[in-house]
Parts: C-alpha cells; sequence; structure tokens
C-alpha cells in the first residue's frame, strides 16, 4: 500500500494515529546495565566549541552521483560514485585544505583547542608525500592522476572504498529474467519503476519516469526476448546501456574503462575531454557527464561508501509481534532550506550543537524541521551510571578526565529528526558538494520502518542488509539528560532488539535474515520493495570520528571553514594560491 507523505500533527496525534509506543516505556533494561567495549566511539570534550573535519572522505562535485539511505536497523549509507574530476582532484583538495587551515593559524583567524586532530591530519599528509604527489601532477597523465589518487583514496579510507564491475551480460540477462509476458502489453507505473529499477539492482531509486523514458522502456520489454540466450539478447544489448544511461542521469554510461574514455570511436569525448560527451547520440546523457561507464563488456567504476548509525524519534512500532523504532516521516525527501534562515546548510545559533551543521529534509509546520542534525543534550561522564569507569577516566591534555562526551544512541530518541554523531555529521558535510544551492537536487530515500536498505556494497550481484557495528542504545531522563541503557551493550543482544528476532547466524557467526524487503519509492512515497531470502547483513565498520576544536568566531567563519578545498578557497583568503608556499608550522595548542 503506499504510503503517504506525513503532514504535520501534533506528536500524540502521530502516535495515536500510527500505532507508536512511547519510548520511555518500552526498555529491557535495567538500571545495573553498562557499556561492555573500551572507549572507542564518540568524541570527549571539556566545552562546547566548534569543530571542523580532519578526515579524508572524497567531496561529492555532482549530486547526481550522490545516494543517502536510511534502512531500517537506525544507519544512514552514503555512496557516492567517484567520478573523474573527484578522482583528478583528490590529493590536490587535501593539500589546499591542509595549507589553508596552517594559514588561518598562523593569521591568527584559527585557534585550535582541546585536541590534536589537524596534527594527525597532517602527519599522515606528510606519511603519504602529498606534497609531492601534487608537485609531480606534472609529469603524469590524467588517467596516471586518477589511478595513483584512487590508491590513495584506498588507503586513507580502508573498507570505504569499492572498486565496482558488473558484467554487461550478467545485468542484462537478470534483468530479461523478471520480464514477463503481461509486460509486453501493459505495465502500470508502478511496474515501470520496478523495471527500471532492475536494470541495475540497488543502486537506481528511480522514482518518476517522463515519457520519453518510459517509451524506451516499452520498447526495450517488447523487443525483449523470451529466453535469455546471449545471442538473442545480444540484440536488445544497446538498447538496455541506452536506458541505463538515461536513467542514471550520465551515471553508468558507455566509454572506455572507469578511468580512460575510449578513442577513436563515435564515443569519444569531444573538444578533448573525458568529461564532456558526443551529443545526438542514442547514449546521450541525461543531465549530466558520463561518471561511472561500462567498458564494453562491463559497467566498471570506484564508489565510496560509508555507514552511520543514527538516533531516531523517540517512539516504536509493532512489527511482527515485536516492537522496532519507528519510522513516522519516511519517503523520497530532497535536502532543503531551514525556515529562518533559508539556506539549506544551517547552522544553528544554538551552542549545544557547537555550530555543526543541520540538513533539513522536511518541514514541519511553518517553523519546524525534520533534520540531520548532531545531539542537543549533555552527556557527562562521571554523572552517567551506564559508563564503566574506563569510559570515565579518558583525560584530557591536563591529565584530568574529559568533562563531556558526544555518544549517540543507536535508537530511538529523537523529537523527529535524525540525529548522526558529532564526527560524522561533519564529514557528510565535507561529502556533500561544496555550494549549499546544490543540496536539494540530493535526495534523503528514507525507507519505511519495516523495510531495509539492501545494496550490493562490493559488486559481487550478491545484496546484503546493511548495517554497522555499533551497538550502543539508551534512554534520556528530563527531557536532555542520559539515563540508562535500552539494551545490553552486546551484539547478539543488541541485535535481538533491534531486528525484533528476525537476524539468525550461520556457521561462522555472520548474521542472516531468513526474509526481509527493501524499500522502494513512487513518487516521493515510500513502498515496500523487493524481498529477499536469506540474505546476509553486511556489518561495517564504526568509523572513527575526526574533529578538530577550534576557538569559536562565528556562523559565517564555521561555514566557509567546512567548504574549503580546489574549489572554494576559504572567504578572504586564497587558499588554492597558498598551496604554492608552504606556511611554516606552528604550534597546534591555542589559548585554552
Amino acid at each position: 500500500m503506499t504510503h503517504r507523505p506525513a503532514k504535520w500533527i501534533p506528536k500524540f496525534l502521530v502516535a495515536a494515529a500510527l500505532g507508536l509506543l512511547p519510548g520511555a516505556t518500552t526498555d529491557s533494561s535495567a538500571a545495573e546495565l553498562v557499556l561492555e567495549e573500551p572507549p572507542r566511539f564518540g568524541v570527549y570534550y571539556d566545552r562546547l566549541e566548534p569543530t571542523f573535519y580532519t578526515g579524508f572522505a572524497p567531496r561529492t562535485l555532482d549530486p547526481k552521483s550522490l545516494h543517502l539511505h536510511l534502512g531500517r536497523g537506525n544507519q544512514l549509507r552514503v555512496t557516492v560514485v567517484l567520478a573523474d574530476d573527484v578522482l583528478q582532484e583528490y590529493a590536490r583538495d587535501l593539500m589546499v585544505r591542509a595549507r589553508t587551515y596552517r594559514s588561518l593559524i598562523d593569521s591568527g583567524r584559527l585557534v585550535l583547542t582541546q585536541n590534536d586532530a589537524l596534527e594527525k591530519f597532517e602527519d599522515t599528509l606528510d606519511d603519504e608525500d602529498v606534497d609531492e604527489m601534487v608537485d609531480d601532477e606534472a609529469k603524469l597523465s590524467p588517467l596516471e592522476i586518477r589511478k595513483r589518487n584512487l590508491k590513495l583514496l584506498e588507503k586513507l579510507n580502508p573498507r570505504r572504498v569499492f572498486s565496482i564491475r558488473l558484467p554487461v551480460d550478467k545485468l542484462l540477462s537478470g534483468w530479461a529474467t523478471h520480464v514477463t509476458a503481461p509486460d509486453r502489453t501493459r505495465m502500470t507505473e508502478a511496474r515501470r519503476l520496478e523495471l527500471v529499477n532492475l536494470l541495475v539492482p540497488t543502486r537506481l531509486f528511480v522514482a518518476e519516469l517522463d515519457a520519453t523514458t518510459s517509451a524506451q522502456l516499452t520498447a526495450l520489454v517488447q523487443n525483449c526476448p523470451p529466453a535469455t540466450e546471449p545471442a538473442e539478447l545480444a540484440r536488445i544489448r544497446p538498447a538496455f546501456l541506452a536506458l541505463v544511461e538515461r536513467v542514471s542521469s550520465g551515471v553508468y554510461t558507455v566509454r572506455g574503462t572507469a578511468l580512460e574514455p575510449v578513442r577513436g570511436t563515435a564515443l569519444e569525448p569531444v573538444r578533448g575531454t573525458a568529461l564532456e560527451p558526443v551529443r545526438g547520440t542514442a547514449l546521450e546523457p541525461v543531465r549530466g557527464t558520463a561518471l561511472a561507464p561500462a567498458r564494453g563488456d562491463a559497467l566498471e567504476f570506484a564508489e565510496f561508501t560509508t555507514i552511520y548509525p543514527i538516533g531516531t524519534l523517540n517512539e516504536y512500532t509493532k512489527h511482527n509481534g515485536r516492537q522496532i523504532p519507528a519510522y513516522p516521516t519516511p519517503g523520497r525527501r530532497a535536502l532543503t532550506t531551514h525556515q529562518r534562515t533559508q539556506t539549506p546548510d544551517h547552522v544553528p545559533t544554538e551552542m549545544s550543537y557547537s555550530y555543526s551543521p543541520w540538513l533539513p529534509y522536511m518541514h514541519v509546520g511553518s517553523r519546524m524541521h525534520n533534520a540531520l542534525h548532531t545531539l542537543f543534550w549533555s552527556m557527562k561522564p562521571a554523572e552517567t551510571t551506564f559508563l564503566p569507569p574506563k569510559w570515565k577516566e579518558v583525560e584530557n591534555e591536563q591529565d584530568k578526565p574529559r568533562q563531556h562526551l558526544w555518544l549517540l544512541s543507536r535508537g530511538p530518541m529523537s523529537h523527529g529528526c535524525t540525529h548522526v554523531n558529532v564526527g560524522h555529521q561533519a564529514e557528510l558535510r565535507q561529502i556533500l558538494p561544496t555550494n549549499a544551492e546544490d543540496f536539494p537536487k540530493v535526495d534523503l530515500f528514507h525507507n519505511r520502518a519495516y523495510d531495509y536498505d539492501v545494496f550490493d556494497i562490493d559488486g559481487d550481484l550478491s545484496p546484503e542488509v546493511m548495517g554497522v557495528g555499533y551497538f550502543i542504545a539508551f534512554s534520556l531522563k528530563k527531557g536532555d539528560k542520559p539515563d540508562r541503557l535500552r539494551v545490553r551493550n552486546e551484539r547478539r543482544a543488541y541485535y535481538d532488539w533491534l531486528y525484533a528476532g528476525e537476524l539468525d547466524y550461520d556457521r561462522s557467526d555472520r548474521g542472516v535474515f531468513a526474509k526481509v524487503h527493501d524499500g522502494r519509492f513512487v513518487g516521493r512515497n515510500a513502498q515496500e520493495g523487493f524481498e529477499y531470502e536469506r540474505i546476509p547483513l553486511h556489518e561495517a565498520v564504526y568509523e572513527q570520528e575526526k574533529v578538530q576544536f577550534y576557538r569559536a568566531v562565528d556562523i559565517p567563519f564555521a561555514k566557509e571553514l567546512r567548504q574549503v578545498g580546489v574549489r572554494h578557497s576559504f572567504r578572504g583568503f586564497d587558499g588554492a594560491a597558498s598551496a604554492k608556499n608552504e606556511p611554516k608550522k606552528v604550534s597546534l595548542r591555542g589559548p585554552q
């Protein structure tokens, strides 16, 4: 059944209408439960100050190459197809960021405090000889630069960069098995969307079709042979690839290899650039450039995928006799503007968020929002009963216990927004396009509470349920004070609570679901998608957060600092020009 977009109504009416259960009354925890893992999650601090990102995730230049997906299990997946221009600029972008930060420090405009994350960032770039890599680019071809930078990106982001190779014959033959006889005479809009998204399974989330695309699909279906012998399917191969390219807006297209364009063919880019395809051909991409090409026999491209644990509405809903975290506002949600500041790159003035970005994806009434944002409460380790001694003994530079901790609760927690830990939110802003005007072109695919995010993360044509190795869920008391654990902080106990007993384990202790559905989208509505049986759980490793604290200046300064890179110089400071002259290093420690 189609889920219709939610309109804003008071929270207690939402709960009643959707059968939600208050989060505070559903805990299976006891007051004596404590964390069983070492203190390796979250960000410790002593006072509220802004931060900037000191990790190595790539910047997305084209919104069409970015996919955000929130599925059952309280996690957010971020996948970026690594376009030629992203790979071409990667090393230089790192260098420009580092040198801009240093020059701002030298000028006294940026004063670092509380931690040494920037020093670790700089040391890593020194260890990899990034400055020398950039100097050597004048001697290398564009292809050589992209191959080298891909290796650097893989090294700096272990387990998050995937080289994908999808054989066209397997994609085509697999798709053809889904075409039925009735499809050749009549297809509903929902059926058309199903068949379009099955062209490249788990990577296409087309929610609307224009007349031209529908006509191309109809022709492809009508010409699809009943049998799936390669010789017969070869007849529809060009039309198949043309449709893949069109519905992906040029993200999946035909040219050379994933790193090098075809030369001497009708698909050779014009005017000598690898990013400007020939126009007027049947394979012309829609509103974009060729980002993830097919080399004759396969789609080959590189992807960056990261998965963050998240907190959701502080309510539960019933599913198969058990309680699961509720998602009352699913749908295809475009990142949007904040209603007060009228910007999609909003930074709240309330210092409890420490100038971290808010990313609204839904307006609620005329003043409120649902947004991706950081935590609103203050956790004091010394006063938090579920933290064991080791968590309370983490020290600052003065060898004194840290006063505060940003620690996400992966489960029901929010008033309706989606909570993201501070370091992951900073990384997400790094991944998004520099220009916030492009944010509304980015959709957040928000599943229903019952539907998993199923994705073929490594390109082996065997999809998995997306998850992440983070097993901490706790409640709040008096609205903003960490209270107690909702469930034991142990993998199997936590998964039993999170997945309502639906996860089993094989002999190697890998999680396996007997039967699940993913989420699909028609227009802006989220619906039940495809069914999968005996499908494994992919448990991404929790990405350690990389942020540097600094003395607060103002909101425009915080925004500028997050945008720094090859394509954006800090306002009033030419970061690209400074990359030619390395500034001297000074002490990382500013006044405390």
